[in-house]
């Protein structure tokens, strides 16, 4: 592979690689980098991702909370501004941490994204998660149990991620269109009472 490096004000797509049902299911997030220039990407990418999935961040803290059923297959870093290169990988073979059932596929829960320059909601992003445990939902909302269950990921995704000295991933909204000059930090990440059910074009995309 060409080797590149990553400087200050890249972003990197992270993205977990899921299955529930037979279904692939993407959940992604956007870190913009801020610290010295890294010569070696792959390398510096390959720590993000050792780093990002240890216990305290919230890739650990879904999938602990998640059903049985759903597996975690791999995980990807790939720097997307202000170059686009090939992803980094970390194959990760697992499954949900809770012993219940799992919900359909097509149900899941809503991650809110907070930003200072927002909507009127006072967001601008979600991410869907699936891999719900059957008594999580009644009707179609969480219940009060499992909403502080959920809300406690929702603590962890914000954290920063550190690969070392000075060097900093945090969370952002970008968007594929917007170049490499427009994103938003995170400020807080919040969870809906409200489930959801996917339209069936976006079962499995869960981004």
């Amino acid at each position: 592979m060409a080797a590149y490096g990553i400087g200050e004000g890249d972003i990197i797509a992270f993205t977990v690689h899921q299955r529930l049902f037979g279904q692939t299911v993407l959940n992604r997030m956007h870190y913009r980098y801020s610290g010295p220039t890294v010569i070696n990407g792959p390398a510096e990418l390959q720590q993000f991702l050792n780093n990002i999935t240890t216990g305290s961040h919230w890739p650990t803290q879904l999938r602990q909370r998640q059903s049985k059923d759903l597996s975690v297959e791999r995980m990807s870093a790939q720097k997307v501004s202000t170059q686009r290169w090939a992803a980094e990988w970390l194959v990760q073979a697992s499954i949900g941490g809770n012993a219940g059932n799992a919900l359909p596929s097509n149900v899941d829960i809503v991650f809110q994204k907070h930003v200072p320059q927002a909507n009127r909601r006072g967001l601008q992003g979600r991410m869907h998660v699936t891999g719900i445990p059957t008594d999580n939902i009644v009707g179609d909302q969480l219940t009060g149990a499992a909403f502080l269950v959920w809300n406690a990921v929702s603590l962890t995704m914000s954290n920063l991620i550190v690969t070392g000295a000075g060097s900093t991933y945090t969370p952002v909204i970008w968007s594929r269109a917007s170049g490499v000059t427009t994103y938003h930090e995170i400020s807080l990440f919040t969870v809906s009472l409200d489930a959801r059910i996917m339209r069936r074009r976006t079962v499995g995309v869960g981004i």
